[in-house]
Protein backbone atom coordinates (compact mmCIF):
# COMPACT_ATOMS: atom_id res chain seq x y z
CA UNK A 1 0.00 0.00 0.00
CA UNK A 2 0.93 3.58 -0.41
CA UNK A 3 3.60 5.01 2.45
CA UNK A 4 2.23 7.01 5.26
CA UNK A 5 2.70 11.16 5.26
CA UNK A 6 3.91 11.07 8.37
CA UNK A 7 6.29 8.54 9.37
CA UNK A 8 8.17 9.19 12.99
CA UNK A 9 6.52 7.87 16.02
CA UNK A 10 3.07 9.03 17.41
CA UNK A 11 1.24 8.53 20.34
CA UNK A 12 -2.31 7.70 20.69
CA UNK A 13 -4.42 9.74 23.22
CA UNK A 14 -8.00 7.87 23.73
CA UNK A 15 -9.95 9.29 26.86
CA UNK A 16 -13.55 8.39 27.38
CA UNK A 17 -15.69 11.26 25.88
CA UNK A 18 -12.70 12.81 24.32
CA UNK A 19 -11.63 13.42 20.60
CA UNK A 20 -8.82 10.18 19.60
CA UNK A 21 -5.62 12.33 18.90
CA UNK A 22 -2.67 11.17 17.65
CA UNK A 23 0.47 13.60 19.15
CA UNK A 24 3.77 14.24 16.95
CA UNK A 25 5.98 17.08 18.09
CA UNK A 26 5.43 20.18 20.07
CA UNK A 27 4.27 23.19 17.97
CA UNK A 28 6.99 26.00 17.82
CA UNK A 29 7.11 29.92 18.56
CA UNK A 30 4.29 30.64 15.90
CA UNK A 31 2.30 28.13 17.03
CA UNK A 32 0.28 25.77 14.81
CA UNK A 33 -1.75 25.56 11.64
CA UNK A 34 -4.74 23.42 11.22
CA UNK A 35 -7.94 22.40 9.18
CA UNK A 36 -10.84 20.58 9.85
CA UNK A 37 -12.64 18.01 7.35
CA UNK A 38 -16.30 17.63 6.35
CA UNK A 39 -16.21 14.17 9.01
CA UNK A 40 -14.53 16.35 11.76
CA UNK A 41 -11.26 15.26 11.45
CA UNK A 42 -8.40 17.86 12.50
CA UNK A 43 -5.00 17.91 10.80
CA UNK A 44 -2.59 20.25 12.51
CA UNK A 45 0.53 20.91 11.67
CA UNK A 46 3.58 23.41 12.85
CA UNK A 47 2.90 27.07 11.49
CA UNK A 48 6.79 27.45 11.03
CA UNK A 49 7.61 24.30 9.43
CA UNK A 50 4.52 22.67 8.79
CA UNK A 51 6.64 19.48 7.76
CA UNK A 52 6.01 19.06 11.42
CA UNK A 53 2.47 17.16 12.28
CA UNK A 54 1.62 18.46 15.48
CA UNK A 55 -1.74 16.27 16.28
CA UNK A 56 -4.41 14.92 14.17
CA UNK A 57 -7.61 14.39 15.96
CA UNK A 58 -11.16 12.91 15.24
CA UNK A 59 -14.80 11.95 16.75
CA UNK A 60 -16.13 8.41 16.08
CA UNK A 61 -14.28 5.11 14.98
CA UNK A 62 -11.36 5.68 13.15
CA UNK A 63 -11.80 2.14 11.62
CA UNK A 64 -13.27 3.36 8.35
CA UNK A 65 -11.17 6.53 8.00
CA UNK A 66 -9.72 6.92 4.68
CA UNK A 67 -7.88 9.82 5.49
CA UNK A 68 -6.61 8.40 8.57
CA UNK A 69 -4.86 5.10 7.11
CA UNK A 70 -3.06 7.76 4.47
CA UNK A 71 -2.04 10.03 7.18
CA UNK A 72 -0.41 7.52 9.56
CA UNK A 73 -0.33 4.30 7.72
CA UNK A 74 -2.33 0.67 8.13
CA UNK A 75 0.39 -0.88 10.60
CA UNK A 76 -0.74 2.17 13.31
CA UNK A 77 -4.10 2.40 11.72
CA UNK A 78 -4.38 -1.74 13.44
CA UNK A 79 -2.57 -0.51 16.08
CA UNK A 80 -4.63 1.97 17.40
CA UNK A 81 -8.03 0.18 17.03
CA UNK A 82 -6.95 -2.73 19.13
CA UNK A 83 -5.76 -0.19 21.79
CA UNK A 84 -8.85 1.27 21.75
CA UNK A 85 -10.95 -1.79 21.85
CA UNK A 86 -9.18 -2.55 24.75
CA UNK A 87 -10.99 0.08 26.50
CA UNK A 88 -7.96 1.31 27.59
CA UNK A 89 -7.29 5.01 28.80
CA UNK A 90 -3.52 5.11 29.24
CA UNK A 91 -1.66 6.77 26.20
CA UNK A 92 -0.11 4.44 23.53
CA UNK A 93 2.95 5.37 21.93
CA UNK A 94 2.50 4.05 18.46
CA UNK A 95 5.70 1.98 16.46
CA UNK A 96 6.77 4.17 13.64
CA UNK A 97 7.04 3.60 9.81
CA UNK A 98 8.82 0.13 9.78
CA UNK A 99 10.09 1.04 6.39
CA UNK A 100 10.96 4.90 7.49
CA UNK A 101 11.28 5.46 10.32
CA UNK A 102 14.40 8.14 11.21
CA UNK A 103 15.03 9.94 14.37
CA UNK A 104 13.70 13.39 14.13
CA UNK A 105 16.26 16.53 13.76
CA UNK A 106 16.94 18.32 16.24
CA UNK A 107 15.92 21.49 16.94
CA UNK A 108 17.96 23.98 14.74
CA UNK A 109 17.16 21.61 11.89
CA UNK A 110 13.24 21.86 12.37
CA UNK A 111 13.75 25.64 12.78
CA UNK A 112 15.53 27.58 10.12
CA UNK A 113 19.10 27.15 10.99
CA UNK A 114 20.47 24.65 9.10
CA UNK A 115 17.81 24.19 5.99
CA UNK A 116 16.52 28.06 4.34
CA UNK A 117 13.40 28.99 5.10
CA UNK A 118 11.23 29.09 2.11
CA UNK A 119 9.46 32.52 2.01
CA UNK A 120 7.96 32.90 -1.49
CA UNK A 121 4.49 32.04 -2.73
CA UNK A 122 4.46 29.02 -3.87
CA UNK A 123 6.77 26.58 -1.61
CA UNK A 124 6.82 23.48 -1.00
CA UNK A 125 7.71 24.21 3.02
CA UNK A 126 10.76 23.08 4.37
CA UNK A 127 12.23 19.74 3.37
CA UNK A 128 14.04 18.13 6.26
CA UNK A 129 15.78 15.37 4.32
CA UNK A 130 17.36 14.76 1.09
CA UNK A 131 15.04 13.68 -2.14
CA UNK A 132 15.94 10.55 -4.18
CA UNK A 133 15.29 8.15 -1.33
CA UNK A 134 11.96 6.34 -0.30
CA UNK A 135 12.77 8.28 3.05
CA UNK A 136 12.94 11.42 0.84
CA UNK A 137 9.58 11.26 -0.72
CA UNK A 138 7.90 10.45 2.19
CA UNK A 139 9.23 13.37 3.82
CA UNK A 140 8.19 15.61 1.05
CA UNK A 141 5.15 14.59 1.25
CA UNK A 142 4.86 15.81 4.39
CA UNK A 143 6.01 19.41 3.69
CA UNK A 144 3.49 19.27 0.90
CA UNK A 145 0.21 18.16 2.96
CA UNK A 146 1.19 20.38 5.40
CA UNK A 147 2.42 23.46 3.46
CA UNK A 148 -1.60 23.50 2.47
CA UNK A 149 -2.32 23.77 5.66
CA UNK A 150 -0.47 26.39 6.09
CA UNK A 151 -1.72 28.15 3.03
CA UNK A 152 -5.15 27.46 4.19
CA UNK A 153 -4.91 28.79 7.49
CA UNK A 154 -2.90 32.09 5.59
CA UNK A 155 -6.13 32.41 3.26
CA UNK A 156 -8.64 32.45 6.45
CA UNK A 157 -6.70 35.00 8.67
CA UNK A 158 -8.49 37.80 8.98
CA UNK A 159 -5.86 40.04 10.44
CA UNK A 160 -4.14 39.80 6.58
CA UNK A 161 -4.72 42.21 3.89
CA UNK A 162 -7.01 40.65 1.03
CA UNK A 163 -4.09 40.28 -1.52
CA UNK A 164 -2.21 38.41 0.64
CA UNK A 165 -5.22 35.93 1.54
CA UNK A 166 -5.85 35.79 -2.22
CA UNK A 167 -2.39 34.75 -2.99
CA UNK A 168 -2.34 32.23 0.00
CA UNK A 169 -5.86 30.98 -2.04
CA UNK A 170 -4.29 30.62 -5.42
CA UNK A 171 -1.01 28.94 -3.97
CA UNK A 172 -3.29 26.39 -2.25
CA UNK A 173 -5.50 25.78 -6.01
CA UNK A 174 -1.90 25.71 -7.90
CA UNK A 175 -0.86 23.08 -5.72
CA UNK A 176 -3.64 20.80 -5.52
CA UNK A 177 -3.82 20.94 -9.30
CA UNK A 178 0.37 20.09 -9.39
CA UNK A 179 0.77 17.73 -6.77
CA UNK A 180 -0.53 14.41 -6.42
CA UNK A 181 0.08 13.77 -2.50
CA UNK A 182 -2.16 17.00 -1.63
CA UNK A 183 -5.20 15.14 -2.96
CA UNK A 184 -6.44 14.88 0.00
CA UNK A 185 -7.21 18.68 0.50
CA UNK A 186 -10.09 18.31 -2.46
CA UNK A 187 -12.87 18.97 -0.67
CA UNK A 188 -11.61 22.37 -0.07
CA UNK A 189 -11.52 23.71 -3.37
CA UNK A 190 -15.08 25.00 -3.81
CA UNK A 191 -14.51 26.85 -0.68
CA UNK A 192 -11.32 28.41 -1.47
CA UNK A 193 -12.64 29.46 -5.08
CA UNK A 194 -15.38 31.03 -3.22
CA UNK A 195 -13.22 32.88 -0.99
CA UNK A 196 -10.96 34.20 -3.78
CA UNK A 197 -13.97 35.39 -5.55
CA UNK A 198 -15.21 37.27 -2.40
CA UNK A 199 -11.42 38.64 -1.84
CA UNK A 200 -10.95 39.67 -5.66
CA UNK A 201 -13.11 43.24 -4.89
CA UNK A 202 -11.67 44.23 -1.81
CA UNK A 203 -7.57 44.32 -2.93
CA UNK A 204 -6.37 47.97 -2.60
CA UNK A 205 -4.29 49.68 -5.45
CA UNK A 206 -2.10 50.10 -1.95
CA UNK A 207 -1.42 46.29 -1.97
CA UNK A 208 -0.66 45.87 -5.44
CA UNK A 209 1.59 48.15 -5.79
CA UNK A 210 3.77 46.95 -2.61
CA UNK A 211 3.81 43.57 -3.94
CA UNK A 212 4.54 44.98 -7.70
CA UNK A 213 8.02 47.07 -5.36
CA UNK A 214 8.79 43.66 -3.42
CA UNK A 215 11.29 41.08 -4.51
CA UNK A 216 11.06 39.88 -7.92
CA UNK A 217 10.95 36.16 -6.90
CA UNK A 218 7.10 36.88 -5.09
CA UNK A 219 6.04 39.31 -8.04
CA UNK A 220 6.85 36.72 -10.35
CA UNK A 221 5.03 33.55 -8.56
CA UNK A 222 2.07 35.74 -7.42
CA UNK A 223 1.78 36.84 -11.39
CA UNK A 224 2.03 32.91 -12.21
CA UNK A 225 -0.24 31.25 -9.64
CA UNK A 226 -3.30 34.00 -10.02
CA UNK A 227 -2.96 33.30 -14.37
CA UNK A 228 -2.99 29.47 -13.58
CA UNK A 229 -6.48 29.70 -11.45
CA UNK A 230 -7.87 32.01 -13.63
CA UNK A 231 -7.75 30.19 -16.51
CA UNK A 232 -8.47 26.74 -15.05
CA UNK A 233 -11.50 28.43 -12.95
CA UNK A 234 -14.01 29.93 -15.10
CA UNK A 235 -15.70 31.33 -11.77
CA UNK A 236 -12.59 33.32 -11.12
CA UNK A 237 -11.99 34.58 -14.39
CA UNK A 238 -14.22 37.55 -14.16
CA UNK A 239 -12.81 38.59 -10.42
CA UNK A 240 -9.36 38.20 -10.93
CA UNK A 241 -8.14 39.09 -14.85
CA UNK A 242 -8.45 42.99 -13.62
CA UNK A 243 -5.97 42.21 -10.45
CA UNK A 244 -3.72 40.60 -13.25
CA UNK A 245 -3.52 43.21 -15.68
CA UNK A 246 -3.08 45.98 -12.73
CA UNK A 247 -0.09 44.00 -11.96
CA UNK A 248 1.38 43.48 -14.83
CA UNK A 249 1.17 47.27 -15.78
CA UNK A 250 3.08 48.38 -12.30
CA UNK A 251 5.52 45.30 -13.17
CA UNK A 252 5.89 47.04 -16.46
CA UNK A 253 6.28 50.57 -14.95
CA UNK A 254 8.77 49.28 -12.91
CA UNK A 255 10.66 48.05 -15.58
CA UNK A 256 10.94 50.81 -17.25
CA UNK A 257 11.23 53.48 -14.79
CA UNK A 258 14.08 51.56 -13.29
CA UNK A 259 15.68 51.14 -17.10
CA UNK A 260 15.34 55.19 -16.83
CA UNK A 261 17.26 55.47 -14.10
CA UNK A 262 20.13 53.51 -14.82
CA UNK A 263 20.54 55.02 -18.52
CA UNK A 264 20.32 58.31 -16.28
CA UNK A 265 23.01 56.89 -13.83
CA UNK A 266 25.17 56.44 -16.68
CA UNK A 267 24.99 59.60 -18.63
CA UNK A 268 25.38 60.99 -14.90
CA UNK A 269 28.31 59.22 -14.03
CA UNK A 270 29.76 59.93 -17.33
CA UNK A 271 29.87 63.87 -16.69
CA UNK A 272 31.99 63.39 -12.86
CA UNK A 273 35.50 62.40 -11.98
CA UNK A 274 36.63 58.94 -11.98
CA UNK A 275 37.39 59.22 -8.54
CA UNK A 276 33.48 59.76 -7.33
CA UNK A 277 30.52 57.31 -7.59
CA UNK A 278 26.52 57.64 -7.54
CA UNK A 279 24.71 55.37 -5.72
CA UNK A 280 20.73 55.22 -6.40
CA UNK A 281 19.01 55.39 -3.07
CA UNK A 282 17.34 52.31 -2.41
CA UNK A 283 13.45 51.94 -2.61
CA UNK A 284 13.16 51.55 1.27
CA UNK A 285 15.61 54.43 1.71
CA UNK A 286 13.10 56.90 -0.59
CA UNK A 287 9.91 55.63 1.43
CA UNK A 288 11.48 56.66 4.69
CA UNK A 289 12.45 59.44 3.30
CA UNK A 290 9.38 61.05 3.24
CA UNK A 291 7.02 59.68 6.15
CA UNK A 292 3.38 59.97 6.05
CA UNK A 293 1.96 61.73 9.05
CA UNK A 294 0.64 60.37 11.85
CA UNK A 295 -1.35 62.83 14.42
CA UNK A 296 0.18 62.17 18.13
CA UNK A 297 -3.81 61.91 19.24
CA UNK A 298 -4.32 59.65 16.30
CA UNK A 299 -7.03 56.76 17.68
CA UNK A 300 -8.77 53.93 15.95
CA UNK A 301 -10.97 51.23 17.15
CA UNK A 302 -11.68 48.37 15.30
CA UNK A 303 -13.60 45.26 16.05
CA UNK A 304 -12.34 42.00 14.51
CA UNK A 305 -13.96 38.20 14.68
CA UNK A 306 -13.89 36.19 17.46
CA UNK A 307 -14.53 39.08 19.30
CA UNK A 308 -11.23 40.48 18.54
CA UNK A 309 -11.29 44.35 19.35
CA UNK A 310 -8.17 46.29 17.72
CA UNK A 311 -6.49 49.82 18.57
CA UNK A 312 -4.46 51.49 17.35
CA UNK A 313 -2.35 54.42 18.00
CA UNK A 314 0.41 56.73 16.89
CA UNK A 315 4.16 55.81 17.67
CA UNK A 316 3.81 58.74 20.61
CA UNK A 317 3.01 56.24 22.87
CA UNK A 318 5.74 53.94 22.16
CA UNK A 319 5.70 51.31 25.64
CA UNK A 320 2.24 51.53 26.72
CA UNK A 321 -0.47 49.47 26.96
CA UNK A 322 -3.93 49.19 25.93
CA UNK A 323 -6.78 48.28 28.94
CA UNK A 324 -10.36 47.53 28.00
CA UNK A 325 -12.77 48.07 30.62
CA UNK A 326 -16.60 47.52 31.00
CA UNK A 327 -18.57 50.46 31.57
CA UNK A 328 -20.77 49.24 33.63
CA UNK A 329 -18.28 48.65 37.02
CA UNK A 330 -15.07 49.47 35.29
CA UNK A 331 -14.61 46.09 35.42
CA UNK A 332 -10.76 44.77 33.19
CA UNK A 333 -11.33 42.48 30.64
CA UNK A 334 -8.51 42.92 28.78
CA UNK A 335 -4.87 44.39 28.56
CA UNK A 336 -2.14 44.13 25.56
CA UNK A 337 0.89 45.68 25.08
CA UNK A 338 0.99 48.70 21.96
CA UNK A 339 3.48 46.55 19.35
CA UNK A 340 4.48 48.04 16.15
CA UNK A 341 2.00 47.90 12.80
CA UNK A 342 3.77 49.67 9.86
CA UNK A 343 3.55 53.56 10.74
CA UNK A 344 1.27 52.96 14.05
CA UNK A 345 0.92 50.73 17.52
CA UNK A 346 -1.62 48.75 17.47
CA UNK A 347 -2.55 46.08 20.26
CA UNK A 348 -5.63 43.20 20.16
CA UNK A 349 -7.26 42.34 22.37
CA UNK A 350 -9.67 39.33 23.13
CA UNK A 351 -13.31 40.17 24.65
CA UNK A 352 -16.17 38.13 25.13
CA UNK A 353 -18.62 38.16 22.07
CA UNK A 354 -21.62 39.16 23.61
CA UNK A 355 -20.25 42.46 24.81
CA UNK A 356 -20.67 44.86 22.09
CA UNK A 357 -17.81 48.50 21.51
CA UNK A 358 -20.34 50.59 23.04
CA UNK A 359 -20.18 48.93 26.43
CA UNK A 360 -16.45 48.94 26.20
CA UNK A 361 -13.68 51.75 27.17
CA UNK A 362 -10.65 51.15 25.77
CA UNK A 363 -7.22 53.67 27.49
CA UNK A 364 -4.00 53.57 26.55
CA UNK A 365 -1.95 53.28 29.76
CA UNK A 366 1.46 52.65 31.07
CA UNK A 367 2.62 49.28 32.19
CA UNK A 368 2.71 50.67 35.77
CA UNK A 369 -1.03 51.48 35.73
CA UNK A 370 -2.36 48.20 34.82
CA UNK A 371 -3.69 45.21 38.38
CA UNK A 372 -1.05 42.75 38.34
CA UNK A 373 0.79 41.16 35.28
CA UNK A 374 -0.92 39.87 32.33
CA UNK A 375 -2.01 36.79 31.93
CA UNK A 376 0.00 33.96 31.19
CA UNK A 377 -2.75 32.58 28.82
CA UNK A 378 -2.70 36.61 27.25
CA UNK A 379 1.30 36.66 26.49
CA UNK A 380 0.89 33.34 24.69
CA UNK A 381 -2.03 34.49 22.80
CA UNK A 382 0.57 37.70 21.90
CA UNK A 383 3.78 35.73 21.56
CA UNK A 384 1.62 32.81 19.14
CA UNK A 385 0.21 36.42 16.81
CA UNK A 386 4.21 37.76 16.55
CA UNK A 387 5.45 34.25 15.62
CA UNK A 388 2.69 34.46 12.82
CA UNK A 389 3.17 37.63 11.91
CA UNK A 390 7.05 36.95 11.64
CA UNK A 391 6.18 34.02 9.10
CA UNK A 392 3.45 36.11 6.88
CA UNK A 393 5.97 38.78 6.90
CA UNK A 394 8.90 36.19 5.38
CA UNK A 395 6.43 34.90 2.76
CA UNK A 396 6.44 39.14 1.28
CA UNK A 397 10.08 38.72 1.79
CA UNK A 398 10.15 41.43 4.15
CA UNK A 399 13.16 40.29 6.03
CA UNK A 400 13.28 43.17 8.15
CA UNK A 401 9.62 43.28 9.34
CA UNK A 402 10.08 39.08 10.25
CA UNK A 403 13.34 39.66 12.31
CA UNK A 404 11.42 42.76 14.35
CA UNK A 405 8.49 40.37 14.92
CA UNK A 406 10.58 37.35 16.08
CA UNK A 407 12.06 39.35 18.14
CA UNK A 408 8.68 40.45 19.30
CA UNK A 409 7.61 36.79 19.68
CA UNK A 410 10.61 35.95 21.74
CA UNK A 411 10.18 38.45 24.22
CA UNK A 412 6.09 37.44 24.88
CA UNK A 413 7.47 33.72 25.20
CA UNK A 414 10.33 35.11 27.17
CA UNK A 415 7.63 36.48 29.27
CA UNK A 416 5.05 33.33 29.16
CA UNK A 417 8.11 31.24 31.13
CA UNK A 418 8.50 29.17 27.73
CA UNK A 419 11.96 29.23 27.06
CA UNK A 420 12.47 26.89 24.47
CA UNK A 421 10.01 28.61 22.33
CA UNK A 422 11.49 32.21 22.92
CA UNK A 423 14.92 30.59 22.45
CA UNK A 424 14.05 29.42 18.72
CA UNK A 425 12.10 32.69 18.16
CA UNK A 426 15.43 34.52 19.23
CA UNK A 427 17.69 32.89 16.91
CA UNK A 428 15.49 33.28 14.18
CA UNK A 429 14.95 36.73 14.38
CA UNK A 430 18.86 36.68 14.77
CA UNK A 431 20.10 34.16 11.87
CA UNK A 432 21.50 35.52 8.56
CA UNK A 433 18.51 34.46 6.51
CA UNK A 434 16.90 37.42 8.18
CA UNK A 435 19.82 39.42 8.10
CA UNK A 436 20.23 39.42 4.25
CA UNK A 437 19.15 42.15 2.23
Amino acid sequence: MPNSVYPQRLSLHAEEDSPIAFMGTLSGPAGSSLIEYPDGTILEVDHLQPAQLVQISLTGSIAGSELLLHLIGEQRMAEAIDWIELGSQAPKMLSADEFFYETPPDDQDLYGQKAEYARAFGSAGSIQRRSGSRKGSTSRAAAEVGNLVRTADFLGDTRLEPLERLLAGAEFLVQLDTRTSVQIFRPFQTQVVSAIADLAPQVSREELTELSEGPDQILESAIGNLLSVSNHYAELKFPVDPLLRKLEDLQRSQRTALRSRQDDSLVHYSRIPPALSVREPSRSARKKAVPRDVPEDYRKVEQLPSGLFRVSVSSAFSGQWVRALRKEGFLLLASAPLLPNGLLLSADLLIPPDLHENSLIFEVVKKSVLTGQPRQLDLIREAITAGRNATSAARLGNADSAAKHWEECGDLWQQAGDSRRATLAFQLAQSTFYNQS
